[in-house]
């Protein structure tokens, strides 16, 4: 019997190939697209699960209200003192601080090669009792119990000790201290939101900068985490947040910032803060292409199931025949049961080789290293065989059930009358594929133009031919940066050169307390201000236009920002505000000059000075983020202060001429100075461009998916428009009979599907605009969503739809009309 039933499915499938290799391919195409984007989906929902405590790790973060900016800073970090005091009001388990120093430069003490290295965080000996990192040498209990000690990880171990005798022996760090290596761990899985290669004791932060460092409220460099008692009510520990900042702080420490609460478990997907340990995924994101897959999936089953009941009318005689000759009910069900879920097995075996070649096209795509093994992978597998299942029977259960339930002779008498039941299902999924493919066109138009206004909207200054000397490449220059500089400067082809502790495309989250001349300081004593601290030429570099006022000037000695310190708590500076901080201060650019400006050292005193100039304002990072008040202060290239130079990076800007030879007399000028520091740089508007990744990213994969919902949209079409073309064949020969030219009967018979398509577009319209209206609201600055695009989708969508309708309509209608009338 069962060899039959396959027989019976092999023929019938062969003896409709077009029909056949329709619903495989769209299927299959359909299902390649749900498996990418789960695949995507469980990478960014695995995030730091596989820690032992991860249900009960917390992190606590701090928030500074919006004072003089737009908006609130919201930091992923908090000030070094948070950890040990809330280990010491509150019963947790475990309390950890973290802290991330940026690009730091190791050298090998024996072959003197230095390497700038992402990923040392300086840490709380007990690092291991929340992130329980296996160890590959040594003993997390003493490993960290001292200064300048490190535990490394199997990559730097490899590359530093290829011999394999890291443990006891020693790198330079940051060009000053010997750190020995206690410990080498395995690699951290990439599915943290670590991304650490090395763990440095915090100790050592007290021996390089003293005790002070891990003493200051406003040094907010530190990740903070803590781990509950089994059973603790987080919420209690939230509600007490506002007396411990009021006790530990200030009494009105909560009228200008907060501590918040996030899950470890949710930091990956749910933090956008600043200092964030590296960049994070977004739930958004998650939630819009798990949304795709499902409607890509409804598209690719839509169209099995529309052509299975448009194909199962034309069966109807069949089934006659059959029942006619002996065939019970049961075994007819079991019959179109069968194709179709056999159907339904072949796309998902094409769709599992879809997947395997186009893997890597999608890692690229994404910028992940997604690994896809269906056959370890039994969630995967358990999956992809209920779908086919669930698929196979709802498209089969209309023939199998409603066919089948005819007695023979209505059948063979005509009484069944073909596509009656289903026509009217047939249109509502045409329109609801073609609806999700217009919101998908519209959705991907909106994210390009986003993509496109943020790289080509005006910054407010010259992104083009600036070279950024990178990470902290020109700390330990000392004094010699500025014959570096000079030098330079004679070379033909290089404009101007400065400095900065930042420069456009970082975060800025440097903020002081500043007052002003007319400012009521019985309200607040000071208000909270983003800075700069720039080298001289800082403005010229960037060709940023100065409104009022002049820049800092080498000739005025005064310009210089001096440090307070206990000798002399009262220092002087010159400072140049930007346009919004001007206006912030309640004076116009030209108004503000001369004015003076203090700006409030914590506790080593006050740096009072005239503001000299207002400069424009100018987009710093990304267009996610709002333009606030900043006041620029020019600075000595070398602090004596903690031995740290002021400033990190270095611009460079050139004319743009013989550009590789002016790139190699930079390094080569470099290395003159820093032979044994590794030479880092990049353009600034390639840096702008790296903003925006995640933006290009996103926008590729909506045209992706986009593209993928219309070739399966249009797939079905094609195969439906076959079969309605088919049962009107005798139809369309009478009409040419009766004088109807190919151009009216192929337009008559494309009305009824354009009809349809407009319908999708009632539907799409609205959906899109809802939801890619919230996607733009993550911007400060965005595009303004346009009838354009939303036309543009209308009129793709109607003449996809025309040209495969109509073209099968009109090769038909050219036919024969003696071979039409033939027909049967």
């Amino acid at each position: 019997m069962f060899k039959n039933f396959l027989l019976l499915t092999v023929r019938s499938l062969l003896a409709n190939r077009l029909f056949t290799a329709i619903n495989i391919i769209g299927l299959a195409v359909g299902l390649a697209c749900v498996i990418f984007i789960a695949l995507f989906v469980r990478h960014e929902t695995s995030y730091d699960q596989h820690w032992t405590n991860a249900d009960r790790t917390y992190k606590v973060m701090r928030t500074f209200f919006g004072g003089s900016r737009n908006q609130d800073l919201e930091l992923a970090t908090n000030a070094p003192q948070t950890g040990p005091l809330l280990a010491q009001d509150f019963p947790f388990e475990r309390v950890v601080r973290l802290m991330s120093p940026g690009p730091l430069i190791l050298t090998d003490t024996n072959t003197n090669q230095s390497v700038s290295e992402e990923g040392l965080y300086f840490t709380d000996p007990n690092v291991h009792e929340i992130f329980d990192i296996p160890l590959v040498e040594g003993d997390w209990e003493t490993a960290l119990d001292g200064p300048f000690r490190m535990v490394i990880n199997e990559s730097l171990a490899n590359q530093y000790f290829p011999q394999g005798d890291a443990v006891g022996a020693s790198l330079l760090l940051a060009g000053q201290a010997p750190v020995q290596i206690t410990g080498v761990m395995e690699n951290l899985p990439e599915n943290t939101h670590l991304a650490g290669q090395a763990f440095v004791s915090i100790e050592s932060l007290v021996v390089m900068f003293g005790e002070g460092f891990l003493e200051n409220w406003s040094s907010n460099n530190f990740h903070t985490y803590v781990v509950t008692p089994p059973d603790y009510d987080i919420s209690n520990f939230v509600e007490s947040l506002p007396d411990f900042l009021n006790r530990h702080i200030s009494e009105e420490a909560t009228t200008f910032t907060r501590f918040e609460v996030l899950p470890l478990k949710d930091i990956h997907l749910h933090s956008q803060r600043d200092n964030e340990l590296q960049a994070n995924g977004n739930i958004t994101t998650v939630i819009t292409f798990s949304v795709i897959a499902v409607v890509i999936l409804m598209i690719a089953c839509f169209n099995f199931m529309n052509l299975s009941t448009a194909r199962s009318a034309s069966r109807a005689r069949e089934v006659g025949l059959r029942k006619t000759l002996g065939a019970e009910r049961s075994h007819l069900i079991v019959q179109f049961l069968g194709e179709s879920v056999m159907l339904c097995a072949v796309a998902v075996m094409m769709a599992v080789v879809l997947v395997s070649v186009l893997l890597g096209w999608f890692n690229n795509l994404i910028g992940l290293e997604l690994t896809f093994n269906p056959l370890q992978d039994p969630v995967l597998i358990v999956g992809l065989l209920f779908t086919a299942l669930f698929v196979g029977l709802a498209a089969g259960s209309y023939p199998a059930f409603f066919l089948s339930s005819f007695p023979a002779s209505k059948i063979l008498r005509g009484e069944l009358n073909r596509g009656s039941g289903g026509a009217r299902f047939r249109r509502v999924l045409v329109v609801t594929q073609f609806a999700i493919s217009i919101a998908l066109v519209i959705a991907s138009g909106i994210a390009l133009s986003q993509l496109r206004y943020a790289l080509t909207m005006d910054p407010g200054f010259t992104k083009d031919q600036v070279i950024i000397v990178s990470s902290r490449d020109i700390e330990g220059l000392g004094t010699e940066y500025q014959v570096m500089k000079q030098q330079l400067l004679s070379h033909p082809e290089i404009i101007s050169v400065s400095a900065a502790n930042l420069m456009p495309g970082d975060q800025n989250t440097n903020s002081d307390g500043v007052r002003y001349e007319g400012y009521d300081s019985s309200v607040d004593p000071f208000i909270g201000m983003s800075y700069l601290n720039v080298d001289y030429d800082f403005f010229e570099t960037f060709d940023i236009e100065l409104i009022a006022g002049r820049s800092f000037s080498e000739e005025r000695g005064t310009d210089i920002f001096v440090e307070p310190s206990e000798e002399n708590p009262q220092t002087t500076g010159s400072y140049v505000l930007n346009a919004m901080a001007a206006e912030l201060i309640g004076y116009s650019p030209e108004q503000a000059i001369n004015k003076w400006f203090e700006v409030s050292r914590q506790q080593r005193g006050t740096v009072r000075g005239p503001i000299i100039g207002v400069a424009d304002n100018i987009y710093f990072s990304s267009i996610r983020d709002q333009v606030n008040p900043v006041y620029y202060r020019v600075m000595e290239s070398w602090n004596s202060f903690q031995q740290f130079s002021n400033f990190r990076q270095m611009a460079v800007r050139v004319t743009g001429n013989n550009l590789s030879d002016t790139v190699s007399d930079i390094e080569a000028i470099w290395k003159q100075f820093r032979p044994s520091v590794p030479y880092e740089q990049e353009f600034l508007d390639q840096r702008f461009q790296q903003l925006y990744q995640a933006e290009r990213r996103q926008s590729q994969l909506f045209t992706a998916f986009s593209v993928m919902a219309i070739f399966i949209a249009s797939l079905g079409l094609f195969g439906l428009a076959s079969y309605m073309t088919e049962q009107r064949t005798k139809e369309i020969g009478i009409r040419k009979v009766l004088g109807g030219s190919v151009f009216q009967i192929t337009t008559l018979l494309t009305q009824d599907f354009s009809k349809l398509v407009l319908l999708a577009n009632v539907i799409a319209w609205p959906a899109a605009w809802y939801f890619m209206n919230n996607w733009l609201e993550s911007f400060a600055y965005r595009v303004s969503l346009g009838v354009g695009i939303f036309v543009f989708a209308a009129f793709l969508a109607w003449l996809i739809a025309a040209a495969t309708v109509g073209s099968l309509s009109a090769i038909t209608a050219n036919a024969n009309p003696t071979q039409s009338l033939r027909h049967e």
